[in-house]
């Protein structure tokens, strides 16, 4: 089993054990003198001096009853009371942050954003052409309006070298950083040979991995279509396609052939679910691999 194989299966362990985002602030300390119990409205406020900062400030005599006893405390300096709210408001931040950093790291870990597209953005795709801006600001749409819940193909169709791979790695990596969603990007090649290995026996099966493939927010497929489809290639991809249209989860499909093309490839039952409220983004322009004139 591969180390992306792991990371997959093990994905739901290791977000466990991460547990959820911090929410709570650690609690303020402050210095509170005690004070005794005021016998008089004189004795409900006097001036202090911090001891901390050196200020000066009225202090207010306060009651604090857990159950049937009755505790008085003097208030404390609210410069410092404010400057330790402050802190634990910071720390939590941080807190937060690094939770965040650590969850999108497991994400992407499983991702399958492949080292070559790991810094691919939206952001960082060449458009130059009319053609290439128009692709561009439909993807950035898609990706403005997703919904993790709605069955929405993306159909980045066009020759090899167009950037289809990095605008679906692009958007994998988008939704995990700023929605912290789970996504995925593998070739039909590599989902193939997943659901195969699991043919072997183990305690990892078919239906486990199929599972895993029809619940995540968000599946691009790359390169479909570089091959012909055999009697159990085509049941997968039926499978596969269908798992997630049942369950009104988001596909993208890359491939290199023309709407006709790739149609004829899928077979009907496929295609005819992939172009119900699909968005086509048609990439036809000349190879970013090659050197321009």
């Amino acid at each position: 089993m591969s180390s992306l194989q792991q990371a997959r299966r093990g994905l739901m362990e290791a977000l466990e054990m991460l547990g959820k985002e911090p929410s709570t602030e650690k609690p303020v300390q402050v210095e509170r003198p005690i004070c005794d119990k005021p016998q008089g409205p004189a004795d409900h406020e006097r001036t202090m001096s911090c001891r901390k900062c050196g200020e000066g400030f009225v202090s207010r005599c306060t009651v604090h009853t857990v159950g049937t006893s009755s505790h008085y405390w003097w208030s404390a300096c609210p410069a410092c009371e404010q400057s330790a709210k402050d802190q634990a408001a910071a720390g939590l931040a941080k807190d937060r942050a690094a939770w965040r950093a650590s969850k999108t790291a497991i994400l992407a870990s499983a991702s399958g954003v492949a080292p070559r597209f790991e810094l691919a953005r939206l952001a960082s795709f060449r458009a130059t052409l009319p053609e290439q801006r128009q692709a561009l600001a439909t993807i950035t749409e898609y990706l403005a309006t997703f919904d993790a819940r709605a069955w929405r193909p993306l159909l980045l169709l066009g020759p090899p070298g167009t950037g289809k791979t990095h605008c679906a790695s692009a958007l994998v990596s988008e939704l995990i950083e700023s929605r912290h969603l789970f996504c995925e990007i593998s070739t039909f090649g590599e989902i193939v040979r997943a659901l195969r290995a699991t043919w072997s026996g183990g305690t990892w099966t078919e239906a486990d991995e199929m599972e895993r493939l029809a619940r995540l927010h968000f599946l691009a497929i790359d390169d479909l279509g570089v091959s012909k489809l055999g009697e159990s290639e085509a049941r997968i991809l039926f499978d596969v396609v269908n798992s997630r249209y049942e369950r009104k989860r988001p596909v993208a499909i890359s491939s290199n052939l023309t709407p006709h093309e790739l149609a004829a490839v899928v077979g009907g039952r496929v295609w005819d679910r992939l172009a119900e409220g699909a968005t086509f983004v048609p990439m036809q322009w000349p190879s970013h691999r090659r050197p321009t004139a």
